[in-house]
């Protein structure tokens, strides 16, 4: 196997749209960047999953969008590939907003805008080690066909698991396996009457087609792409699933895929604006709600998301209320009346200094992860990791020597709403 070694200032593994963020945000400030992605595409679950629909992006009809995550989200509405939903508050006045997007629009414009920031993208591409030292770090990935041996000053751990975090001997902590989030397999219908699916209340059947079998669990969710006549559809379930095990991952993958061939004629039969419809993607990847995630200088609770703190040292803000989908199919749910904060030392390792973890993998207890581990939150933590990248590389420091006061500053010179 051929050996290509690299230098750079950052790797950032996971090209998620929160690892995309925070790779463009230190590429725009001349470090050089390379980011690894085992996919051969860019922007995670909001791509790979056919997500669809990015939920928690602001309450009350205004958007919590702002920094390079704004231009992005703008960009989209320019080339007429998102529209907002708002969803009705279920125990409070006014709303929550949601996102609906063109996936494939959504995917290509995060790997345009990686480009012309210069990030260098590896594709296809698994960490299978990464060190620091005194003064650097050692990644080596593995990709089809060679062997990657890259020297960087910064690592950020931007994989949606801790997984770099995990692997380079860091604390970390996962739920059991009896106690974890629900998954499932996100599929897209064509040749939908959109307009006739948009008037229909699915929130109102959704317990009654559970006890009647027409549904798996009391989840349901439609996404009607825009300007397109196809719908995203969130429907299947499966618990109890380690994510981090090959034999779990692909059993659920094939009990969901047929739970969509069961679901499709009874949609088809339910669903006003379904009627003539027909499958016409199904995720490659499976929806995965829970996540390792790191211990922390600080550890964010559902208590604080509750209270909403306010923190010196906030780097992004949330939204999305607490929301625990129960192992048997229930869930919990705390709608906040305004979005609170997330501080910068949630993302730096206890043990760590040239590493740093973002979006889900961050330290929290079980309600906050629920809330904050959507991907409008976590854009705005990679953004974050980004500008932190930016100041440490810059003064010549690691993560923990970083002020979180003067990253909040930084981040609200860009609009970020903190």
């Amino acid at each position: 196997m051929a050996k290509k070694s690299y230098a750079a200032d950052l790797v950032v593994v996971g090209g998620s749209a929160t690892g995309v963020l925070a790779a463009i945000c230190a590429a725009r400030k001349n470090k050089k960047v390379i980011l690894i992605e085992k996919e051969s595409y860019l922007g995670g679950l909001a791509v790979g999953s056919l997500m669809g629909q990015l939920t928690g992006c602001g309450l009350n009809d205004r958007a919590m969008f702002g920094g390079a995550a704004k231009e992005i989200i703008d960009e989209l509405f320019h080339n007429n590939g998102a529209k907002y939903y708002p969803m009705p508050a279920r125990t409070k006045e006014g709303n929550i907003m949601l996102l609906r997007y063109n996936v494939e629009s959504l995917g290509y414009l995060l790997e345009q805008k990686a480009v012309e920031a210069g990030v260098t993208v590896l594709y296809s591409c698994t960490v299978v080690s990464a060190e620091e030292d005194e003064g650097s770090c050692h990644v080596v990935a593995r990709g089809l066909f060679d062997t990657l041996e890259i020297e960087s000053s910064l690592i950020i751990d931007a994989t949606g698991n801790a997984s770099v975090a995990h692997l380079m001997g860091l604390e970390t902590v996962t739920p059991d396996i009896d106690e974890r989030m629900s998954v499932a397999l996100i599929f897209k219908m064509g040749n939908v009457d959109c307009e006739k699916l948009d008037e229909f209340d699915w929130v109102s059947v959704r317990d009654s087609w559970h006890e009647e079998g027409i549904l798996p669990s009391k989840f349901l969710a439609f996404a009607p792409c825009p300007n397109t006549n196809e719908a995203i559809i969130n429907a299947t379930y499966r618990a109890n699933v380690d994510q981090e095990s090959t034999e779990e991952v692909t059993q659920a993958l094939m009990e969901l895929r047929k739970q969509i061939h069961d679901i499709i004629p009874r949609f088809i039969k339910h669903v006003p604006g379904l009627e003539h419809s027909f499958l016409s993607a199904t995720a490659p990847m499976l929806g995965v709600r829970d996540a390792r995630r790191i211990k922390g200088q600080f550890c964010l609770t559902g208590e604080d998301i509750m209270k909403m703190e306010a923190y010196e040292d906030a780097v992004a803000p949330g939204c999305w209320p607490i929301d625990v989908h129960l192992p048997d199919g229930g869930n919990v749910w705390f709608e906040t009346d305004k979005p609170y904060a997330i501080p910068y030392w949630t993302m730096v390792p206890q043990n760590g200094g040239r590493l740093l973890v973002t979006g889900r993998g961050i330290d929290t207890d079980e309600s906050a992860f629920s809330a904050i581990r959507v991907i409008p939150t976590c854009m705005g933590l990679g953004e974050a990791a980004g500008e932190a990248a930016v100041l440490a590389i810059s003064a010549s420091k690691t993560f923990d020597q970083i002020d979180g006061k003067e990253l909040h500053a930084v981040l609200r010179s860009k609009g970020v709403q903190v």
